[in-house]
């Protein structure tokens, strides 16, 4: 009983945390596209936390997610944006999150302590999440076949494509001094979740069941 009481105060403390850190992004951005793309920042610190704690990680990374998916159902109450549009992202979002959950662990794996292998999946998040904006000055050394592949597997310009009554990213004040991305460079925004929920659900699968052997090996030694 014990045990559960502590597994549960655990995932609200995560759950929490997400509900939080995306409420603050609400009362920045409101309910628009930032709402998203803020939620897919704060899975990209809160996942790995969540994937290295000493408590089992599924109920962890499940209440990480809640906690976002909850903030973004504001939307649909305040903007035309749908239930449906809404569980299509929130796929994206687990998919993420597990992602982030098995580099982590993966960087663990690896021997680094829990809150390094944490930091390390971070930045390694964080640069995926931003390289529409470092990436921008050699996308004319980049074939238009290679941006279009990582633009279909990029979670906040999915966010983008499937929101369809928000503006393009791309064409926002702040994002025209950022990127190049639909300027001189052109991007169809994606308008399916499919690519990019396999491509993160396939990494971090691979990357958890990786781990786990190396674990069970190093048991059996």
């Amino acid at each position: 009983m014990a045990n559960r009481r502590d597994l549960l105060g655990v995932g609200l403390i995560f759950a929490g945390l997400s509900a939080l850190a995306c409420g603050a992004c609400y009362w920045a951005a409101g309910p628009s596209l930032g709402l998203f793309f803020g939620g897919f920042f704060v899975a990209t610190f809160l996942a790995p936390a969540a994937a290295v704690s000493s408590v089992r990680m599924i109920p962890r990374l499940i209440a990480v997610t809640v906690g976002i998916a909850v903030a973004w159902t504001i939307v649909i109450f305040q903007t035309p944006n749908t239930a449906g549009q809404w569980a299509l992202l929130v796929l994206v979002l687990i998919a993420y999150a597990i992602a982030m959950a098995g580099l982590a662990l993966a960087a663990m794996r690896l021997g680094l302590p829990p809150v390094v292998a944490s930091a390390v999946a971070m930045v390694l998040g964080l640069a995926w999440l931003t390289w529409p904006i470092w990436l921008a000055p050699q996308f004319d050394r980049m074939s238009t076949g290679l941006i279009d592949r990582l633009v279909a597997v990029h979670p906040p310009l999915v966010a983008n494509g499937i929101l369809t009554s928000e503006p393009p990213w791309t064409h926002r004040t702040l994002a025209y001094h950022l990127t190049r991305l639909n300027q001189d460079v052109p991007a169809a925004l994606p308008t399916s979740v499919i690519p990019c929920a396999a491509l993160h659900l396939a990494i971090g699968g691979v990357l958890m069941a990786l781990s786990a052997v190396r674990r069970h090996s190093a048991y059996g030694q």
